[in-house]
């Protein structure tokens, strides 16, 4: 199974490099924009984003991510969680539609304040699998009081928390149950969730080539040709490349202007009379 996390944050520490919270609420709408593209997508589910439509639930959508980006003053927050994982070809879209709500129901309890937006990706053949967005937020008081039900007063804690150790390897754990669930009751193929390294195989793993990683690797290849034209002579005048070579075509010059090359030479009326 194929899984990545990534996140969009404006905190410092962030490996990607610090954005503000106006770059970080636009690169979070755009990354929306373009895992709900209509070409795409063949199955969409929503989890804890209020609204009758589909337009209303975007619109809440966008609410959320852009107060989420306010947060967290100079240390900055963790605006949003981008994830991708593949699902079994030979699956059907319920059965698909029904793995993408457990999923998101398991990230995101629906007394808690955080939010998800999950669809489906179709548009190519044998390569299923589903995204999603999140915006984490914090679980009820209920839910913090039976996590501690000793405390007499427990502070809320976040649902998703994408940034504890170890949290992206706990969800693809949970992630590849919830397939598996769904794929033996269907009869179909399993996914394996460990790791060719924790199952003992010597084969290195293979990556998902996204559009982010085709688009670096056309940049690495065009500054590779540059630097490689730029290092030979390809560039370099005629004579430096030919050294050998004497130019043996002789030029005509006009007798009305010398400047302009390739030009016969006017015959007047008495060469005629003289031929």
């Amino acid at each position: 199974m194929t899984t990545r996390f990534n996140g969009i944050s404006t905190s410092e520490a962030s490996s990607k490099g610090s954005l503000t919270p106006e770059e970080a609420t636009q690169r979070a709408y755009a990354h929306l924009r373009y895992i709900d593209r209509q070409s795409a997508v063949v199955g969409r589910v929503v989890q804890g984003i209020e609204g009758d439509c589909f337009e209303a639930q975007a619109k809440a959508f966008r609410s959320m991510i852009s107060r989420r980006s306010m947060r967290g003053g100079k240390r900055g927050t963790r605006v949003a969680e981008r994830i991708i994982f593949s699902l079994p070809n030979d699956l059907s879209e319920n059965a698909e539609n029904e793995i993408l709500s457990a999923i998101l129901k398991q990230l995101i309890p629906n007394d808690s304040e955080a939010a998800g937006w999950g669809v489906i990706h179709g548009d190519k053949p044998h390569n299923r699998h589903c995204h999603l967005l999140l915006v984490d937020g914090q679980e009820s008081k209920e839910s913090a009081q039976k996590r501690r039900p000793e405390a007499k007063r427990v502070r809320r804690a976040d649902v998703i928390r994408m940034g504890d150790l170890g949290r992206p390897k706990e969800l693809r754990n949970m992630i590849a149950d919830e397939i598996n669930k769904v794929a033996s009751k269907n009869q179909s193929r399993t996914v394996e969730s460990r790791s060719f390294k924790e199952r003992g195989i010597d084969t290195p793993p293979t990556r998902h080539k996204g559009p982010q990683r085709l688009a670096q690797a056309a940049r690495e290849t065009l500054t590779s040709l540059f630097s490689w034209f730029s290092s030979s002579n390809w560039l370099s005048p005629i004579s430096e490349l030919f050294p050998d070579h004497q130019p043996t075509a002789k030029f005509l010059v006009s007798s009305d202007d010398p400047s302009v090359l390739n030009q016969p030479r006017r015959r007047s009326v008495r060469d005629w009379d003289r031929e």
